[in-house]
């Protein structure tokens, strides 16, 4: 199924308002962050404060980056 096409049928059975997140798109960009800093030294961080969706978390890290937390609250979910 091409993107355009997933969106559209996304929106017919969602309820609004929503967030339509790709995790293929996201773990692509991801690897090209990667691919970006890979002869540094860098850690890449997500600030968990930008968007502190479970699910998106559990994407960002699995896929080795860290995360930047300012509270106790965003180091539980962490």
């Amino acid at each position: 199924m091409n993107t355009l096409h997933w969106i559209k049928s996304s929106i017919t059975i969602a309820k609004t308002p929503f967030y339509l997140y790709n995790e293929e798109l996201i773990l692509e960009n991801i690897q090209k962050l990667k691919n970006c800093f890979h002869e540094k030294n860098y850690k890449i961080l997500y600030a968990i404060k930008a968007n502190s969706n479970l699910k998106i978390i559990k994407i960002i890290t699995g896929a080795g980056l860290g995360v930047d937390t300012c509270s106790v609250e965003e180091i539980k979910l962490s």
